[in-house]
């Protein structure tokens, strides 16, 4: 598509974005150029906490080759089942926007099984992840920007899918249509305990409760919890498993050294899967 059907705002005065060529531009004057790969960096230097912010490459590039083994898709089908039940019914071209979409996987993923006709648009604060998904997945557009700032027009969008990724919900709620609804995923109890039990003596069980979001802006219309067993029978998806995820950079050296040695590891992974709409 590369930005000719969707709903961007300028993030310096908030006026639509239009393209031309290979420059998106607002009525004020400002513009913004695609990059070689397709994406469009939007995020200011002053929304800016460090030189780059979000997923490192090694980060970035260990998801791809994990995501890409198959481990999570049944993740993605049963936010596809969510989305194809919530709009059957609906005739008109949907809206999605994958907020954190990271190396593009998931919204890759679910373009290919979801039903309606979607325009599909995916941003997060890193840059490395974000140069990787344009230059693979180029029927997506792809951005750089922060939560914080989302440079989107308010109330232009059907659905945002949030995917272990922070949420604002001020803005979230901003952006989306009246009717519009917020799919979160977020580790459930027991995700990767066979991983957390390997690098530390005493593993915590995460918190359940981040995935609630219940309040001003926001109603719980649908809770879905997904658990299964993940056998890995080999380094390469452990070891890239095990970089994806903050236990990586947390660790010890003696408990990375533990993970670097495994050839197999069987984990729960365990998800919670929220729907909200938009008061």
């Amino acid at each position: 598509m590369k930005f000719d059907s969707v709903s961007l705002s300028c993030p310096i005065c908030d006026e639509k974005l239009e393209k031309e060529n290979k420059t998106l531009h607002c009525s004020n004057g400002h513009s913004f150029d695609l990059a070689k790969e397709g994406y469009v960096n939007l995020l200011l230097s002053n929304q800016k906490k460090s030189k780059n912010p979000g997923d490192n490459k090694l980060m970035s590039a260990s998801r791809r080759e994990f995501l890409n083994s198959g481990a999570y898709f049944p993740l993605v089908e049963r936010v596809t089942q969510l989305i194809n039940l919530k709009y059957k019914n609906t005739t008109s071209p949907l809206s999605i926007v994958d907020a954190g979409c990271g190396e593009g996987y998931y919204m890759d993923a679910i373009n290919k099984l979801v039903e309606n006709t979607t325009n599909f648009i995916g941003f997060d604060m890193s840059k490395d992840a974000i140069k990787l998904a344009a230059k693979r997945y180029k029927e997506i557009d792809f951005f750089v920007a922060s939560i914080n700032n989302v440079p989107i027009l308010s109330t232009s969008t059907d659905c945002i899918i949030s995917i272990f990724s922070p949420i604002n919900v001020k803005e979230f709620s901003r952006i989306l249509k009246d009717d519009g609804i917020l799919i979160t995923v977020t580790p459930n109890k027991k995700h990767l305990s066979g991983l957390a039990n390997i690098i530390y003596d005493k593993a915590k069980e995460h918190d359940s409760k981040i995935g609630n979001l219940e309040g001003e802006y926001f109603d719980l219309e649908k809770n879905d919890i997904l658990t299964f067993t993940l056998n890995l029978d080999n380094n390469k998806d452990i070891m890239n498993l095990f970089r994806m995820t903050p236990y990586y950079y947390s660790s010890s050296k003696e408990k990375s050294e533990k993970v670097n040695d495994l050839t197999t590891l069987e984990t729960t992974i365990d998800f919670e899967i929220n729907i909200f709409r938009k008061k």
